[in-house]
């Protein structure tokens, strides 16, 4: 699902400092996404 909305995004060029920030971006995704889900089950 949040991958969907990632691509939305243009694709940066490979800099180190970008590559942090989109991992970055990527694992707050994740987080939330499991946070929302958990909490919608519980």
């Amino acid at each position: 699902m949040y991958r969907k909305q990632a691509q939305k995004f243009p694709r940066l060029p490979p800099t180190r400092q970008n590559c942090y920030s989109l991992l970055l971006y990527d694992v707050a995704s994740v987080t939330y996404y499991i946070y929302t889900t958990a909490s919608a089950n519980f």
